[in-house]
């Protein structure tokens, strides 16, 4: 299977907890928000990274890694507009994984906003339309401390819908929001070259790649039904 984990979180700064999670709260209380998560499915809503189920040692791994972010290191990474980019075959749990580090988040009271991407091309349909005012469609995906894109790579990508999440991407590096990606790809490599070089820049600058190549838990065999109880 070879290496997954390919790299790590950043290294944070020698800084105390306090510090880091005093600035969060100041933050938070000059804008008179208690934070938000917004956009989170019903199939992902109870995702934690104590409920992902791990069989293997590099799931371990990943879990444990993102674990290591804790109510310090977290909001010094989300401060710093460092990002999370977590790409692997479909079933893998990813999304899981991102929305548990949300729930995280959201726990210091930032604002987060998940966001199905699927969702976000027919939006992006609706401004070259000209039924979504542009500037204001910027301005909200601008608005969160983290924007959580799930899966924004679909097959047959326009020159629009590229431009569109090149934008949306380098509008938030500029002002140092954290965006944060979930990808379907077959590898790392492919999954990268999947965005502009300057896009792909932008979204793993001081971020955590993780690479999730185990076996997708959709195709894991169901036990059979005991005898007698088919129809239960």
């Amino acid at each position: 299977m070879g290496e997954t984990l390919r790299t790590a979180f950043p290294t944070p700064a020698k800084v105390s907890a306090v510090d880091y999670y005093a600035r969060t709260l100041a933050e938070r209380s000059r804008r008179l928000d208690v934070g938000s998560l917004n956009g989170v499915c019903a199939r992902h809503r109870a995702a934690t990274l104590t409920n992902f189920v791990c069989s293997c040692d590099v799931q371990t791994q990943a879990v444990q890694m993102l674990k290591a972010y804790d109510r310090a290191a977290l909001p010094q990474h989300i401060f710093e507009g460092g990002g999370l980019f977590l790409s692997g075959p479909p079933g893998t749990g990813k999304d899981h994984l991102a929305v548990a580090m949300l729930k995280r988040a959201y726990s210091l009271r930032f604002d987060c906003q998940w966001l199905d991407c699927q969702s976000f091309y027919s939006e992006v349909a609706g401004l070259w339309r000209g039924d979504v005012n542009v500037d204001d469609w910027l301005r909200k995906l601008n608005r969160p401390d983290v924007l959580c894109l799930s899966d924004p790579i679909v097959r047959g990508m326009t020159e629009s819908q590229r431009a569109t999440l090149a934008r949306v991407v380098n509008d938030r590096w500029l002002v140092r929001r954290s965006t944060w990606v979930t990808c379907n790809a077959r590898d790392l490599k492919w999954a990268e070259d999947q965005f502009s070089d300057r896009t792909l820049s932008r979204l793993l600058d001081g971020a955590v790649r993780i690479y999730c190549d185990w076996e997708d838990y959709r195709k894991q065999a169901t036990p059979a039904p005991v005898a007698g109880q088919e129809g239960t």
